[in-house]
C-alpha cells in the first residue's frame, strides 16, 4: 500500500495487457480503475481489468483486440465493452462521462474509488488508500448504495474476500436500506451470494449477514430457522477436513454458475425443503436441491441398513458425499466407494448379465441389473456362480 509513485507506474505497466491499452491509447483519456488498483495496492492479484475511456473507443478496442489476440463483446449496459483473452483475463471499458473525479466519486467503496493514469498517477479523492490501510469497508456515499442495492451483499463479500471489517456508519445504512435489495435483479444478488458461499469459511459473514437482517430478506425462514443452518454449516467446513484428500480437492471444482462443490454443500443446507428464496439457480443447481430433498425423505427415520445404503447411492451418485458430510456420517464412505466398484464391474459385468438373460435395453433389464449388484452390495451373493443363481431366478419370476 506504500508504493511510491514511480514504483506504483511501473507495477502497473509491467502487466502486459495494461501496456498493450495504454501505449494503444496515447490520443486518449483513459484510466485504470478500481478493483484492478485496489488489489496492486494490496499485493493481490487480480485478473480482470477494469478501464473508463473519453470519447468514442472503438478503434482502441479494436487495436487491443488485435494486439492481445482478444474478442470484443458488448455487453449492452451503460456502453461496457469487454475483451476477452486468454487465461480467464477480462478487459472492461466504459465511456467516461464527465471526468474521472465524478466517476470514482459515483463507485460503491472508498477501496474501490481508485483510479489511475500513466500522466495523473493515482486518483483518490474518498481516502481509499487511507481505507485500505485500515482494513475498512467505506461507503462513498448513501446515495451511492441506493443507486444500486446489490452493494448492500457487495459490502460483506468485499470484508470476506479481503479479511476486513465493515465501517460502523455504512454497517448502519446496510441495515436501514436492507429491503431495497428485493429491487434488484436475482441473477445479479446470486452472483455476489455465491461468492460468499465459495469463500474458505463463510460462516462469519453468514452470521454478520443474518444479524443485519439482510440473509432473511435472500431467503424467507426466521432468525432462528437460519441460526440453526448455520451452525450447521460450520460443522460441516471442520467435518470436510475429516475427508479424504481426493474428495476434499474434488470439493473445489466448479459445478454451476461459478458455485463449487464446496459452495453447492452449503446452499443445499440453507435451501433445504426448498424455502421460497430470491436466488435465480441453473436447473443443475435446482435438480441437486430436488435430488437432496428425495435422499433426506429416503433416510427419514429408517434405520441404515446396507440396502439402503445402496438405494441412497443409486438415487444420489455424484452428491452421495454431500448427503454424508450434512449428516455427519462419513464412516459410509469406504461403503459408497464399495458400491462405485460393484457399480462399475461386480460380479459380472452389465455385458454379462446382458448375455446371461438375453435382454439389451429396457426396464426390465435395469431392474435385473440393479438387483444383483444390490445383492451383491448386501453380501447376499459373493460368488459370480450365485450372482448368475439369482440372476436366473429373478427372470423366471418374470420380474417387471
Amino acid at each position: 500500500m506504500h508504493y511510491s509513485e514511480e514504483t506504483l507506474k511501473k507495477k502497473i505497466l509491467s502487466d502486459k495487457y495494461n501496456k498493450v491499452i495504454f501505449s494503444s491509447g496515447n490520443n486518449y483519456d483513459i484510466y485504470i480503475v478500481g478493483g484492478y488498483v485496489r488489489d496492486i495496492l494490496l499485493h493481490r492479484e487480480s485478473l480482470d481489468r477494469d478501464y473508463v475511456v473519453k470519447g468514442t473507443f472503438m478503434s482502441l478496442l479494436n487495436r487491443v483486440a488485435f494486439e492481445t489476440s482478444g474478442k470484443i463483446v458488448r455487453l449492452g449496459r451503460k456502453g461496457l465493452h469487454r475483451v476477452i483473452v486468454q487465461n480467464n483475463v477480462t478487459l472492461d471499458f466504459l465511456p467516461l462521462k464527465y471526468n474521472i473525479e465524478c466517476d470514482i466519486a459515483e463507485r460503491d467503496f472508498t477501496i474501490n474509488a481508485l483510479a489511475w493514469s500513466p500522466e495523473r498517477g493515482i486518483i483518490d479523492i474518498e481516502g481509499g488508500r487511507k481505507d485500505l490501510s485500515k482494513k475498512l469497508i467505506k461507503m462513498t456515499a448513501l446515495e451511492n448504495l441506493k443507486a444500486d442495492p446489490v452493494r448492500i451483499l457487495r459490502a460483506y463479500r468485499f470484508a470476506e474476500e479481503l479479511s476486513f471489517s465493515i465501517d460502523p456508519e455504512t454497517r448502519n445504512a446496510i441495515r436501514t436500506l436492507g429491503g431495497m435489495i428485493k429491487q434488484t435483479k436475482s441473477e445479479r444478488i446470486t452472483l455476489e451470494f455465491f461468492k460468499i458461499l465459495n469463500s474458505t469459511e463463510p460462516s462469519g459473514t453468514l452470521k454478520t449477514l443474518l444479524k443485519d437482517s439482510v440473509l432473511e430478506r435472500l431467503i424467507s425462514l426466521n432468525y432462528n430457522e437460519l441460526e440453526d443452518r448455520l451452525k450447521v454449516i460450520s460443522k460441516i467446513n471442520k467435518i470436510c477436513e475429516e475427508l479424504p484428500l481426493r474428495y476434499r480437492s474434488m470439493l473445489q471444482e466448479r459445478f454451476s454458475q461459478n458455485l463449487i462443490l464446496k459452495g453447492l454443500l452449503r446452499l443445499e443446507v440453507l435451501l433445504e425443503d426448498i424455502p421460497e428464496h430470491i436466488f435465480s439457480l441453473s436447473s443443475q443447481i435446482t435438480k441437486r436441491l430436488m435430488l437432496m430433498q428425495k435422499a433426506k425423505a429416503l433416510m427419514c427415520k429408517r434405520n441404515i441398513t446396507k440396502r439402503l445404503l445402496f438405494d441412497l447411492f443409486a438415487l444420489t451418485e455424484n452428491a452421495a458425499i454431500d448427503f454424508l458430510l450434512k449428516r455427519n456420517i462419513l464412516k459410509y464412505i469406504e461403503d459408497y466407494e464399495r458400491y462405485l466398484k460393484i457399480k462399475k464391474r461386480g460380479l459380472l459385468s452389465c455385458w454379462q448379465i446382458m448375455r446371461i438373460v438375453d435382454i439389451y435395453d429396457g426396464p426390465v433389464l435395469g431392474r435385473l441389473l440393479k438387483i444383483v449388484k444390490k445383492a451383491e452390495f448386501d453380501d447376499k451373493v459373493k460368488t459370480k456362480e450365485e450372482a448368475i443363481d439369482l440372476l436366473k431366478k429373478c427372470q423366471k419370476s418374470h420380474v417387471g
